[in-house]
């Protein structure tokens, strides 16, 4: 369900990621996992993908930062930090910035790519 909800918000389908959202939102104090990669980090990351609002992105990502540093899956919290980063553009443009470059250094620090943008939809 977590590809679904990234590949939603990829596209911009708001018909499935208001379904997605709906479907998602009871487990949001979980982790996503799947077979090949064991757990993606928080589920809010999708929610905040998902989400119908600015604020109800903003609690979903601000859920998912917390949740994803305690557990100290640090992958998953650069992907978040990238999607919140996007959520604030144009909104706090300062924070925007500051997640963005707490992801990249993340990435540098781990070897990853940097983290491909994928931003919420709607927005």
């Amino acid at each position: 369900m977590s590809f679904l909800a990234e590949t939603a918000a990829a596209v911009d389908d708001r018909a499935a990621g208001a379904v997605l959202y709906e479907v998602l939102l009871p487990w949001g104090h979980l982790n996503a996992g799947d077979h090949p990669e064991g757990v993606r980090g928080s589920l809010a990351r999708c929610l905040g993908l998902l989400a119908p609002s600015f604020e109800d992105a903003e609690r979903h990502f601000e859920a998912a930062l917390e949740h994803n540093e305690r557990m100290r899956a640090r992958p998953w919290l650069a992907h978040t930090q990238s999607a919140f980063a996007a959520a604030l553009d144009g909104r706090d443009d300062a924070r925007a910035a500051a997640l963005r470059a707490e992801a990249l250094a993340t990435c540098d620090e781990l070897g990853m790519e940097p983290v491909r943008l994928v931003s919420p939809s709607g927005r």
